[in-house]
């Protein structure tokens, strides 16, 4: 093989005298490699990336617990914030740590995610329409634990602190403060906006209206109060949908306009919970222009609980007044921000 490798590098050096040089630089490492293929007591063991890593984990972990003196406890490594990485990130980081965990290193990992946010990151990542979330965590996890959300009730407390909580906290009137109490249980009814984080980013947007347009405007009805605690966590959560309504508004201020773009949501949504009520036809291009109530299935009962009073003669007429509202809302946060 030596002897053929030399006669074919002149032979190429010959008919290719462009090649030539550059295949005589190659003549030597290429018989290196030959003769050290075949030398006997030479060979060494490819090398397993895989393996090594797991390798240098124990190692890091059996180390640390030397320098800790905590040889007889198991190291426990928290993980949070996940949602915060894009969805390549947090699917990669997911089947590292998965990986980790069967190195058998005396370490265990406590991981806190949402699942809805884990199947909208690997629908991303593995590009595909449709995810079973449910086969994709049981791979990943040994143990689940599935926690409550929280309730209104649970988060009412905070949600009163963090009104108080501000640097310049606003002066609310005692009817004022109790009319935000009572409606806050009508408005924080889903996961997405009933939790610490986005409360406090509500209660900053409430906080800055207030500061630069007052209180009368906005808290003097139930009504204004519900229209102002739903419309901020629209601007939180659903920051989409209020671009659509701002993009309707510069051509109409009709408010029946944006009433229709909102409730092509709400009925998309009731069109999942109940299949025999298929939205118009008329409305079918809107509600592709419109979040996916797939992926969003908490805009869908927020809006179906702000946009459905108790009583069915007043559905419109209420209905349209809190868009109205909303419109006018927008339209001062916007002021207040500049």
């Amino acid at each position: 093989m030596r002897v053929g490798s030399a006669i074919a590098i002149q032979g190429a050096s010959i008919f290719v005298p462009v090649v030539g040089p550059f295949m005589s630089q190659a003549a030597t490492p290429v018989d290196d490699f030959i003769k050290e293929l075949f030398d006997e007591g030479k060979t060494e063991t490819p090398y397993d990336s895989v393996k090594a890593m797991a390798d240098e984990f124990r190692k890091l972990v059996d180390q640390y617990q030397r320098l800790t003196n905590s040889q007889d406890d198991q190291l426990v490594v928290l993980v949070d914030d996940l949602d915060r990485c894009l969805p390549d990130h947090q699917i990669a980081i997911l089947e590292s740590i998965h990986f980790l965990t069967s190195t058998g290193a005396n370490c265990h990992f406590l991981i806190a995610i949402d699942p809805q946010l884990v199947a909208q990151a690997a629908m991303s990542h593995y590009k595909v329409q449709s995810f079973d979330t449910e086969q994709f965590l049981d791979k990943l996890f040994d143990l689940r634990v599935s926690l409550q959300y929280l309730r209104s009730e649970q988060t009412l407390p905070l949600f009163k602190a963090l009104l108080a909580s501000s640097a310049e906290p606003v002066r609310l009137s005692g009817a004022e403060m109790n009319r935000l109490m009572s409606i806050f249980s009508d408005v924080f009814i889903v996961p997405a906006v009933n939790n610490p984080r986005a409360m406090t980013r509500v209660v900053r947007r409430i906080q800055l209206l207030f500061m630069e347009t007052g209180t009368d405007r906005w808290l003097s009805t139930d009504l204004d109060t519900f229209a102002l605690l739903s419309w901020m966590c629209i601007c939180e959560r659903w920051p989409s949908l209020r671009i659509a309504l701002q993009i309707v508004n510069t051509r109409t201020a009709d408010p029946q306009s944006l009433y229709s773009i909102i409730s092509d949501i709400r009925d998309r949504f009731n069109e999942i919970a109940d299949p025999q009520e298929p939205p118009p036809r008329s409305r079918r291009s809107i509600i592709e222009r419109l979040p996916a109530i797939e992926r969003e299935p908490d805009l869908g009962l927020f809006l179906a609980n702000s946009l459905n009073p108790t009583k069915a003669n007043s559905l419109d007429q209420r209905n349209i007044e809190i868009i109205r509202k909303w419109v006018d809302l927008d339209v001062a946060m916007c002021h207040a921000a500049l």
